[in-house]
């Protein structure tokens, strides 16, 4: 969710497994991941083959310990192109 920075950055909770082209839509702020762990899609994706992710959420561990941290989305969520 975080850039990898080190140490400090490395844990599970600041990690999403996702595929390349979506990691890269991640990235470039096009796809966010809300608090409620739904996916909004930026406007610019409705006409492409992304606009089902909207409004999904995402599939969890079985262990509630690993969840994304809703901190670091919430502040990751900043760089969303809307």
């Amino acid at each position: 969710i975080y850039p990898y920075m080190g140490q400090a950055t490395n844990s599970v909770t600041n990690g999403l497994l996702l595929r390349a082209d979506l990691h890269l839509l991640f990235d470039l702020g096009l796809v966010r991941l809300n608090s409620d762990l739904t996916v909004t899609i930026s406007p610019r994706l409705y006409n492409t083959e992304y606009h089902h992710y909207d409004g999904k959420i995402i599939n969890l561990p079985a262990n509630q310990h690993h969840y994304p941290s809703l901190f670091a989305l919430k502040e990751r969520s900043k760089l969303f192109n809307d």
